[in-house]
This record gives C-alpha cells, structure tokens and sequence, in this order.
C-alpha cells in the first residue's frame, strides 16, 4: 500500500519531500512502538512504520536521476552497501538487546535527525525538468559544476523537455500491449526476487545453532555479492545481470533439493545443503535483485518511474509476505520450500528474455518517447 500510494505522491510532489517525510515517520513510529501495552496499538505503529517504507524507493530513484548512463550502476547498487552493513549491524544489536522495547528506541531514535537532511538535499534533477522547472534546474546543474571545478553558463545548458509534461499513473503502466508486457514480466520478476531473497533469510533458523550468527553470515554474503553485481551489469549489461543470475539462482535451489535428505543425518549432504542454498543462491539472488533496481529505473521513463517502482515494490512485498508460508510448506516435504523458489527463479528468468536491453541508454522522459522509440527498434 505504502509503495504505490507514495511513489504516486512521490512523482506529483517530488522526490525529496517524500523521502524525508517517510523517513522522519518510519523513525518516528519505530520509536513510539516501543510504548504501547497493547496489542492492537503496537500492530498499528509497525502498520505506520511499514506503510511509510514504501517512500524508500524513491532514495534510489533519487540517486539515478543525479547520474549519467555510464554510473547508473554503480550509484544505484553501491547504495545497497548500507542495507547490507545495516542488516549485519541488526544481528548484533538484536544479539545484545533481548528486550524489544529497548531495541525499538535504539533502531528508531537515531534516524529521526537525519530529517534534517531535508534542508540541504536538492531536489531530483530529471524531475524539476519533466515538471517543466527549468530555472531551478538550470540553477542545480552550475552547483553541480560548481563542486564539480567546472564552469558553465546558462546558455550551455539545454534540456530538451522545456514544458511541464503530465506525470503519469499507474494506467500508463498498462497503456499499450508492450508497456503492460514490460510491466508484467518486470513485476514478476520483483514478487520472484524478494520471495527468494527473504526465503534464504526465514530458513537460516532451520539450520540449527544461533540464529544471530546464522543471520549474520547470510548478510556477509551479500557484500562481495555488490561489486560482482557492478561488474557484470557493466560488462554484460543489465538484461543479463538480471536473467543469469535467477537461472543460476533455480540451479541453487535445484542443488539445494539434491543434498536434501529426510532425516539430516548425513554431514556431507547437509553441507551441501547450506551451500547450495544460503551461501550460492543468496549470493545470486542478491546480484539479480539489486540489477532489477537498476534495470527497472531506465526500462520505464521519468513520468511513471516512481509510479512504476512502487508498484513493483508492492509485487515484492507479496511475495516477501509469501515466504513464510513456502518456508513452512518443509513441514508437508523438504523439498518444497526451495523447489517453489527455485522453480519461479527459472521462470521470471525465461520471461525476462523478451525484455529490452538498457546498458548505456540514455533514459526515457515521457510514456510517449517510450512508445515512439519501440516503434524505432522495430523498424529498424
């Protein structure tokens, strides 16, 4: 609800206010949970808390917007180092905090001043120029020549959308036979991603020993897992840095259902076991999933790429919702919980195929220019 509700207000009123507003709220909120004696007024907090995460798309989108084509990638990746430095920080916090009260104020006080961070951000580059802001545009990009020692003129700098132009909604996602395809196919692979991504994290409890220090490991993973991803979407492009690494993902899992054994008894296969499957499948999965934030920001254009972000944002909170469910299917077969993930990883990664490549491109403005350009490749 969160995603599609606020990367809508996010595209009508910009990027800035909503990360800022949602952030100051998520923080606002993590703390006032710690204060309730009820129930239903702790579970209204957290619905709060979650709700106002869904402005957090708009920090990625915020970013990209800022670069060019050839560091889209790496701006739009490395912003993962802090999810995963945090999660890693999460285990041993949580590890030396048992009460929950506690560890509510201590993960929700500290991110209240960072609202602070309102008054010196910028607002998004690309979208003071679709929203036909031109001044305050032309005025960001000699601030950021001037950091840059760079000197340009107002006359040097042309943009080529000089009007405002309609910030679209969640229709245009579905406008034309290719932009609903597009849109489908790249849904589906965002409610696959974060189904497989928190389904190797609700397993690692089921491995035995601490949960804290399971947890933990399954985040350092991640770490090597960010530059790899940088690399390959760079020399590969992003299409195949989001295909490769799902398929290789479903052979994990594949792998995963060959070490498994009824009864657990042999160490050799339950080695096997947790490296197919929380070391070589989340190793993969991390990659594709953060490729698809960088994917999905230039396959759709400005006038409904925060709209479209949230949406499929809302597609991967179904399917991170969904995890706890495939993960106790275990108790009906032991091959369930990883054959589901595995098989819809082989899945998003074969529809992904009819997807367009977008290494290099220049992004999109307009639904429009969209439309126009497929049209262009076709001929072609």
């Amino acid at each position: 609800m969160g995603n599609a509700i606020l990367s809508t207000l996010s595209d009508k009123f910009g990027r800035r206010i909503i990360i800022f507003t949602s952030g100051f709220v998520v923080a606002l909120f993590s703390l006032l949970s710690a204060f309730p004696n009820s129930y239903w007024l702790f579970t209204l907090f957290r619905f709060v808390v979650g709700f106002s995460l869904g402005g957090g798309v708009s920090i990625f989108i915020f970013i990209s917007e800022f670069v060019g084509a050839r560091h889209r990638a790496i701006m739009g990746t490395s912003l993962w180092y802090s999810w995963t430095l945090s999660l890693m920080g999460l285990a041993g916090i949580a590890y030396l905090i048992t009460d929950w009260r506690l560890l509510c104020i201590v993960t929700g006080a500290p991110a209240i001043p960072l609202a602070l961070g309102f008054l010196i951000s910028p607002e998004s580059l690309r979208w003071l120029i679709v929203k036909g802001k031109t001044e305050k545009a032309v005025d960001l990009c000699k601030s950021i020549a001037h950091v840059n020692g760079k000197q340009i003129s107002k006359e040097e700098i042309k943009f080529e959308v000089k009007h405002e132009e309609r910030m679209g909604d969640i229709r245009d996602l579905f406008g034309s036979r290719d932009m609903a395809m597009k849109t489908l196919i790249t849904g589906y692979c965002w409610f696959v991603n974060a189904m497989v991504y928190y389904g190797v994290y609700l397993s690692t409890p089921t491995i035995g020993g601490s949960t804290h220090l399971n947890f933990f490991l399954t985040s350092v993973i991640e770490l090597p897992a960010i530059p790899a991803g940088i690399w390959i979407y760079n020399k590969f492009g992003r299409k195949k840095g989001v295909i490769v690494p799902m398929l290789l993902t479903a052979a994990g899992a594949a792998g995963s259902l060959l070490f498994t054994t009824d009864d657990e008894s042999n160490k050799g296969y339950f080695a096997g076991k947790i490296i197919m499957s929380l070391i070589w499948s989340k190793f993969w999965i991390m990659i594709s999933y953060d490729g698809l934030y960088v994917y999905s920001g230039e396959l759709f254009p400005t006038t409904v790429r925060n709209i479209a972000m949230g949406v499929f944002e809302g597609a991967a909170g179904i399917g991170s919702f969904c995890t706890p469910y495939i993960v106790y299917s275990e108790r009906f077969h032991p091959i369930l919980p990883y054959g589901i993930m595995g098989l819809n990883a082989l899945v998003a990664g074969l529809f992904s195929i009819f997807l367009d490549e977008t290494r290099y491109q220049p992004t999109l403005e307009t639904v429009e220019k969209s439309e126009k350009k497929k049209v262009i490749i076709y001929y072609l």
